[in-house]
């Protein structure tokens, strides 16, 4: 529901689903950031792996931005049905 200033009120339901799609979310940006971590690392020990550790952390980073992206999608949605109910 939406109200006079803009706020949004979330039944139980919808706030039940966005803390499932955050949850989601964070689990898989923090084991893309260990992915990231853990490349950086190796790079450091084993300079040979350097150019395969950097394409890892490419592609960690490629998918922390598709992990949120999906997360602003969903939010939008679980929003927009809020509002549409006020």
């Amino acid at each position: 529901m939406s109200s006079a200033d803009g706020s949004v009120l979330l039944t139980a339901e919808q706030a039940k689903e966005l803390h499932k799609v955050l949850s989601h979310c964070r689990h898989e940006v923090n084991g893309c950031l260990s992915l990231i971590m853990s490349a950086m690392e190796l790079a450091q020990l084993k300079p040979d792996s350097t150019p395969r550790m950097i394409k890892t952390a490419m592609d960690q980073s490629k998918k922390v931005n598709e992990e949120l992206a999906k997360y602003s999608t969903e939010f939008e949605r679980i929003m927009q049905a809020a509002r549409s109910q006020g």
